[in-house]
């Protein structure tokens, strides 16, 4: 009478098609906690603020040697933006008090910063500098300059290191595509930020299709000013048809898309003395259909229903918020809500939540 024997190869492949299949299992379960959010805006959105925001809030925030080595971009900057209310001054026919300052900082040695810093506190409180300073929108000027201008002593001190603040108001452009993974309360948030290819946009821009969230940065704030590369386009305007080719974009038909209006600080403090509705060089009337004055409510709605226009995508998850990028306050907050609303799923289509 024959005996039956079981084939060991035959159970060794079923147990490791088994272990192979656990193993895709988990790979699966652990990309789907994984949240791929992809930071999107026009230059100067203060975007990769945001960015920053995320390292300190979720990430490993700043090392000791990457805010020692910033020193020597914060005082180069603060020597550029310098030269630039000097130069405009200049150009506006402004007269500048301290005219010995200016002889003094056309001439100083570039390495000595302790000799720049001297000036920029000369400088930075005379009246004609302070009203071309006033005069800002006219020209390119970051955001940041009257906080470094007003640190500029304490940052030429010797051993001085870049404190958190210091390290989220610089300015240093985005080129390329960032990318850093942060845990968020046991969830695993991949962010990436884009920048310096918008020239090329429709070359990468499918490759971020699989992302679960847009977030898309826009400035209040710079309603009255222009682009650093053409000094006829308004930054308001370009900021909204870059939101309405990303919102209207085939490859995001799918994907939750997030407006955050930031800057809003600095619009608070704008609209009370500059209307949204501008009279451009040629006579035009910019943003013609406006009516609210300095009304912080009203511009405030103004903006936001402009970006709304453009979503032409019906089915589309549109959540939005206002934002001070500088806050790491704000955009905790802001990012706690942000958190449930990707996980949850919990946007209806066209719904608009603040």
């Amino acid at each position: 009478m024959g005996l039956c024997h079981s084939d060991p190869s035959a159970a060794q492949a079923a147990e490791l098609s088994r272990q192979v299949e656990r193993d895709l299992q988990m790979r699966r379960r652990e990309a789907e906690r994984r949240v791929k959010v992809l930071l999107l805006g026009s230059g100067e959105s203060g975007k990769s603020t945001i960015f920053k925001q995320m390292r300190i809030l979720h990430g490993k925030g700043f090392s000791k040697d990457e805010r020692e080595k910033t020193v020597a971009v914060i005082q180069q900057n603060i020597q550029a933006q310098m030269q630039v209310l000097v130069d405009m001054a200049a150009e506006l026919d402004f007269t500048v008090v301290d005219a010995k300052a200016v002889e003094e900082f056309e001439g100083v040695d570039e390495d000595d910063f302790e000799a720049i810093a001297a000036l920029v506190g000369r400088l930075w409180p005379d009246p004609g500098i302070q009203l071309t300073y006033g005069r800002r929108a006219l020209f390119q000027l970051d955001d940041s300059a009257a906080y470094f201008f007003e640190k500029a002593a304490e940052v030429a001190a010797p051993g001085y290191t870049a404190t958190t603040e210091d390290m989220l108001r610089l300015r240093v452009k985005t080129l390329g595509i960032v990318e850093e993974e942060f845990d968020m309360d046991g969830s695993k948030f991949v962010m990436f930020d884009v920048g310096g290819q918008q020239n090329e946009r429709k070359k990468w821009i499918h490759c971020f299709e699989d992302v679960t969230a847009v977030l898309f940065v826009a400035s209040l704030s710079e309603y009255d000013q222009v682009l650093n590369e053409d000094s006829t386009r308004n930054r308001l305007e370009e900021a909204l048809d870059l939101f309405d080719e990303i919102a209207n974009s085939r490859w995001f038909d799918n994907t939750a898309m997030m407006l955050f209006l930031n800057k809003h600080d600095r619009f608070s403090e704008k609209i009370r003395s500059v209307d949204i509705r501008q009279e451009r060089a040629d006579g035009t009337i910019l943003f013609e259909d406006y009516d609210g004055g300095c009304d912080h409510d009203s511009g405030l709605a103004y903006i936001r229903d402009l970006f709304i226009a453009r979503n032409r995508n019906e089915d589309r998850n549109l959540y939005f918020r206002v934002t001070t990028a500088t806050s790491t306050e704000n955009i905790s907050e802001v990012f706690r809500t942000s958190k449930h609303i990707i996980l949850q799923d919990s946007l209806g289509a066209g719904q608009f939540l603040h």
